[in-house]
């Protein structure tokens, strides 16, 4: 559907609530073979100054064929780096009329200035819709932006759809909200207006999430008695453990490794900090969700920097724990890899 609607001028943007959707959504629109992956031209224009966007666009415009898109992955497993540069180079092919379509997690929905002629997005809840909503027509360079909004099957094995495992906790389905609030505006009978969506569907929704129960009371008394350090160890997020992965992909990169690693040997911990706060934008988080999880695996067999608690990834290419289009990759780790 994505690539069938896309036309020779048209950018599409299909906002998934997990990263193994978008993976899953990524691979199966390369197989198409259609597209340039835009992910796979930064690597070409990667340097020890970083990355070009100008020489990056030009790359992916002299790459293009006829009837072929731009492919552009987005998510956390990217390097911060890297993302910024595939935004603002997506920005950049949108505004040129390139035909694109990007794939992204939740990350795309605020502060990202793009325009997109057609949005799809995995349902979520009623304010997440107007937001990937904000990012189609944008700059109203067309008469018309259309927004379709979808729900993906649970995976296999699993009974919970990709939506409801991000956003249904502590007994709150907000997706069934969101569900319940589409119905009341008629929105399974077609098309609904933008109006109708951003005024009728937000306070119906927000109505609905009213009558829920919102937490603890407590809360409410931390917040009017100005209870910062307590309200401090809330969050709306769950925690959980995550692996600090330096992932390097040029020669200025393992320098900077180096130097983090010598200054941890010679107990110099400010030089320390200050090559660390360098290496985040190189720096990926890996969330850990289970200790057999296929996350836990891959750290297990990366590299630890020093007597830090940071692993580093020095030579990233040809190993399974990285793929140029969608960064820091967590398949089971082959027998090569753990002798790299």
């Amino acid at each position: 559907m994505i690539i069938n609607e896309t036309g020779e001028t048209e950018s599409v943007l299909a906002i998934c609530n997990t990263i193994d959707s978008a993976t899953e959504l990524t691979d199966t629109i390369e197989e198409r073979k259609a597209v340039v992956d835009v992910g796979r031209c930064l690597e070409l224009e990667l340097d020890d100054d970083g990355a070009d966007v100008d020489a990056l666009v030009k790359r992916v415009e002299a790459t293009l064929g006829s009837n072929e898109r731009a492919l552009v992955h987005l998510s956390t497993r990217l390097r911060p780096h890297d993302r910024l540069a595939l935004i603002e180079a997506t920005k950049r092919l949108t505004e040129r009329d390139v035909p694109l379509v990007a794939v992204s997690t939740q990350l795309i929905e605020a502060g990202v200035d793009i325009s997109f002629d057609r949005v799809y997005r995995d349902i979520a809840p009623i304010d997440s819709v107007v937001q990937a909503a904000g990012r189609c027509n944008r700059s109203f360079e067309s008469d018309l932006g259309a927004v379709t909004l979808w729900w993906l099957a649970p995976p296999a094995g699993t009974t919970k759809t990709p939506a409801q495992a991000v956003y249904d906790s502590e007994g709150v389905s907000t997706i069934s909200l969101t569900s319940k609030t589409l119905d009341a505006i008629g929105a399974n009978d077609g098309t609904v207006a933008e109006r109708t969506m951003t005024r009728e569907a937000v306070q119906h929704y927000y109505g609905l999430v009213a009558g829920r129960n919102p937490g603890s009371p407590q809360y409410v008394e931390w917040v009017d008695e100005a209870k910062g350090a307590k309200l401090g160890t809330l969050s709306l997020i769950g925690q959980r453990e995550s692996v600090d992965v330096v992932v390097c992909r040029t020669d200025a990169d393992r320098d900077l490794v180096d130097a983090m690693e010598s200054a941890v040997r010679e107990f110099d911990y400010d030089a320390f900090g200050d090559r660390r706060d360098e290496a985040k934008e190189i720096t990926v988080s890996l969330p850990i969700y289970s200790q057999d999880s296929t996350e836990a695996e891959t750290a297990r067999h990366l590299e630890p920097l020093g007597d830090t608690d940071l692993c580093v990834l020095r030579r990233p290419q040809g190993t399974s724990y990285f793929d140029t289009t969608k960064g820091l990759a967590v398949d089971e780790p082959s027998v090569d890899d753990r002798f790299l």
